[in-house]
């Protein structure tokens, strides 16, 4: 398979998941007064795009967790975020993820085991 094929497959595969999504129902925003914990795990994966309002966000992750995994996310130092659900996967290192809690952003990461 040529790389134009693989990019062909990519996007299709990437619309296929994103429709399949688009009828989760849409996180609401923590209060201001929540309290973020620190996660003591590692990255795992990070996240290239992110739809809170519809409930999905893309991850790039080198070994994805299994499909249906709920994973916590963080950003900065370490404050845990919010938690995405593993729906899908796309091509390779690409996933798609429904957004249990949370706002996520792009930039922030999943959590892996230390």
């Amino acid at each position: 398979m040529n790389a134009a094929m693989r990019r062909g497959l990519r996007a299709r595969v990437m619309i296929a998941g994103v429709v399949v999504l688009c009828g989760c129902a849409s996180p609401s925003r923590p209060p201001a007064d929540a309290v973020a914990e620190v996660v003591a795990w590692r990255p795992a994966g990070r996240v290239l795009r992110s739809r809170p309002d519809q409930g999905w966000v893309v991850l790039e992750c080198v070994l994805a967790p299994p499909v249906g995994a709920v994973v916590p996310l963080a950003r900065g130092g370490g404050r845990e975020i919010g938690r995405v659900r593993i729906s899908g996967r796309a091509d390779g290192d690409l996933v798609i993820a429904e957004i249990v809690d949370g706002w996520p952003e792009p930039g922030d990461w999943i959590a892996g085991p230390p």
